[in-house]
């Protein structure tokens, strides 16, 4: 992660803990629901991104990376332990994947022997896979942006601020996220950094306790509209074939 994002991470962490608390008024909910959509859909709009995430659960720390568009998208995934490191890839029609035999079963439902012959290689996933759409799910602006975006229904936008490491003003949105989609569970306290004037998404961060347990999320958004350009990785493997093993 560049020193720019960290910094302006640490800023999204610092404005979610200073958040504000009051209850909003129905007319606040209404102003809260279009501006949200407006900016998801305004980001969504732009094609691609370059993301940075991190999640610190308990004492491990996970950090996502990725460059995201329409038809080009890579992602790699590393955590502090320093095991588990995944890198996904869609280009060309086809997802790529390469990961440790933990997350190849997961992923590509791979048995053990199988995964753990196949680990830190390419394996290529075509469209018609079973695991293609998953992939290519998870390689999308949407699935970043959403769980950065609080319930419309109960958030609150605040007053535009500046944040250090972020170019030009933004205006945060914050309130309960419901990752579970269901009307009485709420899961984490969310906020997400609107951009002043272009509405694009600049950052967000999540607060979530389970139990004793408290994990942190925070994302940092920028290149929105910049060319994302892959070449194939030269793969030697391919699921079909390690499926059928």
């Amino acid at each position: 992660m560049s020193t720019t994002s960290r910094i302006a991470a640490c800023g999204i962490v610092l404005a979610l803990a200073l958040a504000g608390c009051s209850t909003p008024s129905k007319n606040a909910n209404s102003a809260a629901t279009k501006y949200l959509a407006k900016a998801v859909a305004t980001s969504i709009t732009r094609g691609s991104v370059h993301v940075v995430d991190v999640t610190t659960n308990g004492g491990l720390v996970t950090t996502m990376t990725a460059d995201l568009s329409e038809s080009d998208s890579t992602e790699t995934i590393k955590n502090s332990s320093g095991t588990g490191e995944v890198d996904l890839m869609i280009t060309g029609g086809a997802a790529y994947v390469r990961a440790s035999p933990a997350a190849l079963q997961n992923i590509l439902a791979l048995t053990p022997t199988v995964a753990q012959q196949s680990a830190g290689v390419w394996i290529k996933v075509l469209k018609d896979d079973g695991p293609y759409a998953t992939i290519a799910q998870a390689l999308t602006i949407s699935a970043e942006i959403t769980p950065y975006v609080p319930t419309p229904s109960s958030a609150v936008i605040g007053k535009e601020r500046s944040i250090k490491g972020v170019h030009g003003n933004v205006v945060p949105v914050s309130g309960p996220y419901n990752s579970t989609g269901q009307a009485t569970t709420i899961d984490a306290n969310v906020v997400v950094f609107v951009a002043a004037g272009s509405n694009l998404i600049r950052g967000g961060s999540t607060v979530a306790k389970t139990g004793k347990t408290v994990e942190r999320k925070y994302a940092v958004f920028t290149k929105w509209g910049e060319p994302v350009t892959l070449a194939a990785p030269s793969p030697t493997l391919t699921f079909r074939d390690l499926y059928n093993q």
